[in-house]
């Protein structure tokens, strides 16, 4: 699926999303795999926060996101992935972040570039961060990734806050 949306990607109106429930939805089709792996989940995500989105981009890319980070945290002794939120200035900011093997500064230039991957043959095809990129894009925001080799990698979000725009276009 990640391919043909990849190869035809759908401009798909955006509308108020709850961000935590977004989230909620997202931790759900994963939650299986996160507790098989050990891996410690922490979601803090405050249920006020809204952004314009399509809801059911947004889960994807958290699914992929967390996706990521399972497969960062294989043989990790203490493995942790952390989902947060939070409001600054008329910007929403989700984040990702685990405590895995982190991205070289080499390859952190080119993920989000379509078919590029770390991983083995046959393990992915390159499309989920570009996939991810791409839908951020279209719903207005940004995606920028922070990351320490050896220590962790953070996904961020960014979102125009609707009501702070809203609020700027009455004044």
């Amino acid at each position: 699926s990640d391919l043909r949306t990849f190869s035809h990607p759908e401009n798909r109106p955006t509308t108020p999303t709850q961000l935590s429930a977004a989230a909620a939805k997202a931790t759900r089709f994963i939650v299986n795999e996160v507790q098989d792996r050990n891996v410690t989940l922490a979601v803090d995500v405050p249920e006020h926060l809204i952004i314009l989105a399509d809801e059911n981009h947004l889960i994807q890319i958290i699914i992929n996101l967390v996706q990521n980070s399972l497969d960062a945290l294989v043989n990790h002794p203490t493995p942790e992935i952390t989902i947060q939120a939070s409001e600054c200035d008329g910007e929403v900011t989700l984040s990702i972040r685990d405590n895995g093997q982190g991205i070289s500064q080499d390859n952190i230039k080119k993920i989000f570039d379509p078919f590029f991957t770390t991983k083995e043959v046959g393990k992915g095809m390159g499309l989920g961060l570009s996939l991810c990129y791409r839908m951020v894009q279209q719903m207005g925001g940004s995606i920028e990734v922070e990351s320490c080799e050896g220590e962790f990698t953070q996904f961020s979000l960014s979102f125009a806050s609707p009501y702070h725009t809203l609020r700027q276009l009455v004044a």
